[in-house]
């Protein structure tokens, strides 16, 4: 009998223990769903909305960017030695060629001075052994090693002249000094920053345009520009690139040069408006760009029937500040939510204002 009770007390307390288990983690679940924040359904999400409606849209797309310089940069010394002038000073306007600074030259003059000395006696063998030669009076080698060494001193006072000229350092275009990076006394070496210079006679504007807009453009396209520092005056620019590749948010750039104006001076780093006018479309179905929701690929907008939010997907067209030209997926008279998206799901109760 032993036997025979043994092994059913011990399934009995298994029995016992799983049950307890099983008691314990639903009675833990029952409390951690107790925690969890459900929304009651009779709850109304309150929103804003605004009824679909027919308009005319203008399909005008804006993109703004900051101008940046049609050139600069910063210039650098091609010789070496000891600045002996000063050329110019920090917002300094200057042309190209103009004198920036001179480097001390005058090693560099009296070799060249050595180098003419010596070069005049050689022509003068030149032309001495050009006659004796005529005569047979000396050996034609003499003539000849006579004229290598003319050569060869022409080649050394072209090389002492360039050397000469380089230490005039000269500005390689027009433009303004906006930084400048040697004094009176420096030693320069070779590639040693001078000046910043900066060229504004133009500039160019860079603004990141989405995908589906990328193709409005084309270069050599004439686009009008506004600049918050002089309200209502427009500027004309000229497409010089559109982008052939997108940044990480699938945005394309598209660089617009500007001249510069005498009457309303631009400067770098001010920010300025790209304004895209198609032409106009007439009583189209318009929906708030506020209603939007979803992803640009997936455009989707709340949409209150019998005082609930339903989620409802669009084809969307043309597009200015405001408006959003429906293709499908909305009827007119169609109410959407404007605001109070983030607190809305399919099928929620709203409350509209």
């Amino acid at each position: 009998m032993k036997k025979l009770i043994r092994p059913a007390i011990w399934v009995s307390l298994i029995a016992i223990t799983l049950a307890f288990t099983a008691f314990t983690l639903l009675k833990n679940q029952t409390k951690a769903e107790a925690k969890v924040y459900h929304r009651d359904p009779n709850t109304r999400v309150a929103v804003t909305t605004a009824v679909v409606s027919r308009r005319d849209l203008a399909a005008q797309q804006q993109f703004t960017g900051s101008f940046e310089p049609v050139r600069e940069n910063r210039v650098a010394s091609e010789a070496a030695g000891k600045v002996v002038f000063v050329g110019v000073q920090e917002g300094d306007v200057v042309r190209a060629g103009q004198v920036l600074a001179r480097l001390d030259n005058e090693a560099i003059q009296l070799q060249i001075e050595a180098t003419e000395v010596q070069l005049d006696g050689v022509m003068a063998d030149v032309n001495r052994y050009t006659k004796l030669a005529q005569s047979e009076a000396v050996p034609g080698v003499n003539l000849e090693k006579a004229l290598i060494q003319k050569r060869s001193l022409e080649v050394q006072l072209k090389t002492l002249r360039d050397q000469l000229s380089r230490t005039t350092l000269t500005a390689p275009f027009s433009g303004v000094v906006t930084q400048r990076f040697f004094d009176l006394g420096s030693v320069l070496a070779p590639g040693a920053q001078l000046v910043q210079l900066t060229d504004i006679s133009g500039l160019k504007l860079t603004v990141a345009v989405p995908e589906k807009e990328m193709l409005l453009f084309r270069t050599g396209q004439s686009v009008q520009i506004s600049v918050d520092a002089y309200p209502g005056v427009d500027f004309t620019g000229k497409v010089r690139m559109v982008g052939v590749q997108a940044d990480a948010a699938h945005n394309f750039p598209i660089e617009v040069l500007v001249q510069n104006s005498q009457k309303h001076p631009l400067k770098a780093g001010m920010f300025g408006t790209l304004a895209f006018q198609n032409k106009a479309k007439n009583s189209v179905l318009a929906l708030p760009k506020s209603a939007l929701t979803g992803t640009a690929k997936e455009p989707r907008v709340f949409v209150v029937v019998d005082g609930k939010s339903v989620l409802r997907p669009v084809v969307l067209g043309a597009a200015n500040n405001d408006f959003y030209e429906v293709l499908s997926g909305l009827q007119e008279g169609d109410t959407v939510v404007t605001s109070g998206q983030i607190s809305l799901t399919d099928g929620a109760a709203v409350a509209a204002n």
